[in-house]
């Protein structure tokens, strides 16, 4: 992989597995980052549903009042707080999180498959590609977010016209591009 990341060279990965004593004993595979990034997505949902059924213990709508390894630790935490502030939400927006959550995961293990499969490689165009894409769509989002401290709005983008879905089906393909550059690393 090159990069200039200090922390990601051979070397540095060299001297890790020496001080951990695992001297070549397991190399990471494509196969075992989708093992475990299927794992850990089994944990944040496990998690997001026990704050969620801690915020809706009976099921959303029933007029009920609100009660309040690293990356497994982290994944636990993200869950727990996903599902709560899903709890919230989807008191006011009944069905949202539902559909968010399934478009999420159903985005997530597509891309698996499709860069699993060989269907999409990470090229270096692709790569530059997919960058240019994420930082346009940023430029685009920090200026709206900066001229609406002035009262002006940028039209259309965040409408639910067909322009406003259209800009948002194209922000949402970049976001899953950049999982296979995720993958990639």
């Amino acid at each position: 992989m090159r990069t200039a990341n200090p922390a990601l060279n051979d070397k540095a990965f060299a001297e890790e597995a020496y001080a951990s004593g695992r001297t070549g004993a397991h190399a990471m595979t494509v196969n075992g980052a989708v093992a475990k990034t299927g794992f850990l997505t089994a944990i944040l949902l496990a998690t997001a549903g026990v704050a969620w059924m801690a915020i809706f213990p009976m099921g959303v709508g029933k007029d009920l009042p609100v009660r309040g390894d690293y990356a497994l630790g982290f994944v636990a935490f993200e869950g727990l707080f996903l599902g709560a502030i899903s709890g919230l939400i989807s008191g006011q927006f009944q069905g949202i999180v539902l559909q968010a959550a399934m478009l999420t995961v159903g985005v997530l293990v597509a891309m698996l498959l499709a860069y699993t499969s060989g269907l999409v490689r990470a090229t270096e165009k692709f790569k530059t590609g997919v960058l240019a894409a994420t930082g346009a769509v940023c430029i685009v989002y920090l200026a709206t977010m900066v001229l609406s401290l002035f009262g002006v709005g940028i039209p259309y983008i965040h409408a639910s016209g067909p322009i406003g879905i259209g800009f948002s089906v194209v922000v949402i393909v970049i976001a899953a591009l950049n999982l296979v550059l995720d993958f990639d690393v």
